[in-house]
């Protein structure tokens, strides 16, 4: 608070200060809790929320009504969010299974909006963000019992209690997860390390970080 008020003093408005380089859009706080992690490893904790970056939840069943769209009016009634950062990175559920690998029109609009701003959509390979835990992680649980490996689009609920490991809360989980996880855990599965890459350049980019 006390912050503020010296801002508000020297009447310096939020429009003014550049208070975060890049935004990471994720669907829910245990999405927020991997990513932060497999950052942190991928850069070698060169790239730090708070300092290079910041995460705004915005909730899967909300996505419909965000745009990223540059344009002066709003002609769609749509949340534009390139109004609160320009610099995106947006990760989103892809919600394939096997018997639907298509995306819906709402995830690839946005994915076209974001990419034409230069921004990064993250659309997961598998079903959803807990399915890029590797299987050495999963092996580390439960006291090392190896287990059959999580499938591409198998939701987590069902393969955890298939395998008789306790979740708790999404967010208990992920923080047990995150413990576990080592920098060998994220390279060469799925498509997780190219990303990794990729956002973390990009988050160097928009920070004026040397790569």
């Amino acid at each position: 608070m006390e912050k503020n008020d010296i801002f508000n003093d020297l009447d310096i408005r939020a429009s003014d200060l550049l208070q975060a380089n890049c935004i990471i859009w994720v669907e829910g706080p245990s999405d927020r809790l991997y990513i932060n992690k497999w950052i942190q490893l991928w850069s070698n904790n060169e790239v730090k929320e708070g300092n290079n970056f910041q995460f705004i939840i915005y909730g899967g069943d909300l996505r419909s009504h965000l745009q990223a769209k540059d344009c002066v009016i709003n002609e769609n009634d749509l949340i534009n969010i390139l109004n609160v950062n320009r610099n995106i990175i947006m990760c989103i559920d892809s919600d394939r299974n096997p018997g639907r690998i298509d995306l819906n029109d709402t995830k690839k609009r946005l994915q076209l909006e974001i990419e034409k701003n230069g921004g990064i959509a993250w659309i997961t390979k598998g079903r959803e963000i807990e399915n890029y835990i590797s299987p050495s992680v999963f092996d580390k649980l439960e006291n090392h019992q190896i287990k059959p490996k999580l499938k591409r689009y198998e939701k987590i609920e069902n393969y955890l209690s298939k395998n008789s490991i306790k979740m708790g809360t999404k967010v208990s989980f992920a923080k047990q997860v995150c413990q576990l996880t080592e920098i060998e855990d994220i390279s060469n599965h799925l498509d997780l390390s190219d990303k990794l890459t990729l956002i973390c350049n990009k988050i160097k980019e928009w920070n004026n970080i040397n790569t």
